[in-house]
């Protein structure tokens, strides 16, 4: 749950409205964290919960959420392809609000799907962003991962090709710093992994 104070966090408790659980996803009462269980069906589910604030007390604030799950082939993953990016969060990435602006507008993640359908050709919902994490290792930096199909889907060279070649694009309309597209964790195998490396 996107709060514009996340840095009061301790001082909040979140439950479920009406003390009712989705039997579809867990709730983490003290962080908001949500999680999906495994074996949810794709669709759109609504979740409601109340926030308790002990320190400006205030008591049941609702804050609600929409999850949109969509089931993608195996194959998809096969052909993804992936880039990393730094400087922002896997939050920042997908958020849609504009604290500054106090506005919606579409996220990174929509406007990199966007980016991505125009420079391969396809139309957007023809692109999938499955993986959007942020690094173990790293602070603030974001791995993503994507496909993209049309009739069969894109081979992972051909995807991070044509990123690699529109990069200034991406980073200059998206405001992102891409360091390395076609995810390595193997580039610098012996600074980066215990014994062999696997990516």
């Amino acid at each position: 749950m996107f709060d514009k104070d996340d840095w009061d966090i301790p001082d909040k408790t979140f439950n479920w409205k009406d003390g009712k659980a989705h039997p579809y996803f867990s709730l983490n009462s003290e962080t908001g964290m949500i999680t999906m269980k495994h074996g949810v069906r794709e669709g759109k589910y609504f979740l409601e919960f109340k926030v308790y604030d002990r320190k400006h007390t205030q008591t049941d604030v609702p804050a609600n959420i929409t999850v949109l799950v969509k089931e993608i082939p195996h194959e998809a993953v096969i052909n993804s392809g992936s880039v990393r990016i730094v400087g922002i969060s896997d939050e920042d990435f997908i958020r849609t609000w504009n604290w500054d602006t106090e506005t919606q507008q579409p996220s990174r993640a929509e406007r990199f799907r966007e980016k991505l359908a125009q420079i391969m050709n396809v139309e957007t919902d023809n692109v999938d962003i499955f993986s959007v994490m942020e690094h173990s290792k790293h602070d603030k930096t974001t791995d993503i991962r994507f496909s993209v199909h049309g009739s069969p889907y894109f081979k992972p060279v051909k995807l991070n090709g044509l990123l690699l070649q529109h990069r200034e694009d991406f980073e200059r309309d998206l405001s992102i710093n891409i360091t390395m597209v076609g995810i390595d964790e193997c580039l610098h195998e012996n600074s980066n992994c215990e014994g062999s490396c696997t990516n």
